[in-house]
């Protein structure tokens, strides 16, 4: 029963110490993440390519913004973000969880029936992004990425 006081000590300490190498874990991962996009760079020749403008696209926004969501890019995010934007450039646009839709002048989003629910369900995912830089080079009559993310940067 003397012993009690102590091992409490004891187990308080331990716990302090490992949350606060956990913190800073997930600091350093989070810089790196972080730095990662910021090095990311492409050539004009890269940018013709429809599977670069999700990269290009989170690229950019990070530059705007200087956050990198822990869940990702999602819609509401890059329309706040571009002000170029506009909700029907998303119209069938796939997260991981559901598709947005233009429906009614605004924009809407379908979750998926069935399976687990996340905080993440809104963000786009790869082929969602494809899918924005398809709708965004029939919107702009344009193909180039650079040129697309400075119109709608505007």
């Amino acid at each position: 029963m003397r012993n009690a006081p102590i091992i409490v000590i004891i187990f308080i300490i331990v716990f302090a110490i490992t949350l606060t190498a956990l913190n800073i874990g997930i600091a350093i991962g989070f810089n790196a993440s972080n730095e990662q996009y910021k090095s990311q760079k492409f050539s004009k020749n890269d940018i013709q390519y429809s599977s670069k403008f999700g990269d290009v696209m989170r690229t950019a926004a990070l530059d705007k913004t200087g956050l990198v969501p822990i869940e990702g890019y999602d819609a509401y995010i890059l329309l706040s973000t571009f002000p170029g934007l506009e909700e029907k450039d998303f119209d069938n646009v796939e997260a991981l969880q559901g598709t947005y839709r233009y429906l009614d002048g605004k924009i809407v989003f379908d979750m998926m029936q069935g399976g687990p629910i996340h905080s993440a369900a809104q963000t786009i995912s790869n082929i969602g992004m494809e899918k924005l830089y398809n709708n965004l080079k029939s919107r702009y009559s344009i193909t180039q990425i650079d040129i697309i993310i400075t119109e709608i940067s505007k």
